[in-house]
């Protein structure tokens, strides 16, 4: 299973520009994503996919082979970090 910034037709948007290095350092994706398995490891799959649809502003956030994976309404980020 791979959850994604963007879907197969569009690029990922960043939102973090650095105007001293003149570059963009990230985007929403990346950036709720951390924060949001740092403060609940134990959010579900499913729960972690719609808050980052709702914070990727630019793109779609997309979810594949989930049907091959289990459960994404039970099965948590915790099992994947310790």
């Amino acid at each position: 299973m791979v959850i994604t910034a963007a879907n197969a037709k569009e690029k990922s948007k960043a939102d973090i520009h650095d105007r001293d290095l003149g570059v963009y350092l990230s985007n929403a994706f990346a950036r709720v994503f951390r924060r949001t398995v740092d403060a609940t490891p134990n959010i579900s799959i499913y729960d972690l996919y719609r808050n980052l649809f709702r914070a990727t502003r630019g793109s779609h956030v997309s979810l594949y082979n989930q049907n091959q994976y289990g459960s994404v309404y039970k099965e948590t980020m915790s099992n994947f970090f310790e």
